[in-house]
């Protein structure tokens, strides 16, 4: 049993005219408009716990 994929029957030769042009006119322009602005309110941000961080740190490389 010889396995040639020019041989199996579902192969199909490449057919470079197949393939779709790429059509720049469907591309939506970007439209800085619709970002939603980045909201820098201090109540929606969350305290960094930076002695947590800094307790972790150590700990990691007393460890080693």
């Amino acid at each position: 049993m010889n396995h040639q994929p020019s041989q199996h029957p579902s192969f199909k030769p490449f057919n470079p005219s197949t393939i779709q042009p790429f059509n720049h006119s469907t591309l939506q322009p970007f439209n800085p408009s619709t970002i939603q602005p980045f909201n820098l309110q201090p109540d929606n941000l969350q305290p960094w716990p930076k002695a947590t961080l800094r307790e972790q740190t150590f700990k990691a490389r007393s460890e080693k």
